[in-house]
C-alpha cells in the first residue's frame, strides 16, 4: 500500500505514507513518529481515524485505531486504485509476452557495487517518491509508477541489508 496521509500528534502534523491497513491498525512510514502510547488522528481527504501507537521503530510505527477502519476509505480512487494497478500488470504482462517491450541491453561490464552503494541509491529512489508524492497531481496521475518506485527503494534496502 503507498498512499499519504497526515498524523496528528500532540499537536504536531506531519506527512506519513500508509504501508499497510486493516480495520483495527495500520503501519506507516514518516520521517518524525511519535512514541509509543501517544495518542493519534490519521487523516486523508475528508476521512479521519483516532488511536494511539503501539510501536514505533526507526521510520516506521504501528497504529491501534479506537475505531474500525474502512480499508476501501483509504485507497487512491482518482485512478480507479487497485484495478488500475492490476490493469497496467496485466498490460506490461501482455506486451512482454507479445514482444512489444524492448529487448534488453547488453549487460554493463562488471563491477563491485557496495551495501553503501544500494543503501545510497535507495535513499535517492525514496528521496525522489517522495518528492513526487508531495504534488497531489502527480499522485493521482502516476500512482502506479509511484507505488513501483516504493518497491524499488524498498527491494534495494533488502539487497543493501544482505
Amino acid at each position: 500500500m503507498f498512499v499519504l496521509a497526515t498524523l496528528v500528534a500532540e499537536g504536531v502534523s506531519n506527512r506519513v505514507k500508509i504501508r499497510n491497513m486493516s480495520p483495527s491498525g495500520a503501519l506507516i512510514e514518516g520521517p518524525l513518529l511519535p512514541r509509543p502510547g501517544v495518542a493519534i488522528q490519521l487523516c486523508r481527504a475528508d476521512t479521519t481515524l483516532s488511536g494511539q501507537v503501539v510501536w514505533s521503530q526507526g521510520k516506521h510505527a504501528g497504529l491501534r485505531f479506537r475505531e474500525r477502519a474502512v480499508v476501501g476509505d483509504w485507497l487512491p480512487t482518482t485512478n480507479g486504485g487497485q484495478r488500475a494497478v492490476d490493469q497496467a500488470v496485466a498490460l506490461a504482462k501482455a506486451e512482454k509476452d507479445a514482444g512489444l517491450l524492448p529487448s534488453a541491453r547488453a549487460p554493463l561490464p562488471t563491477s563491485v557495487i557496495s551495501s553503501a552503494d544500494l543503501m545510497m541509491m535507495a535513499k535517492l529512489v525514496d528521496e525522489l517518491a517522495d518528492e513526487l508524492a508531495s504534488d497531489m497531481a502527480v499522485v493521482s496521475k502516476y500512482m502506479n509508477k509511484l507505488q513501483i518506485l516504493d518497491i524499488a527503494g524498498q527491494t534495494l534496502k533488502k539487497f543493501a541489508e544482505q
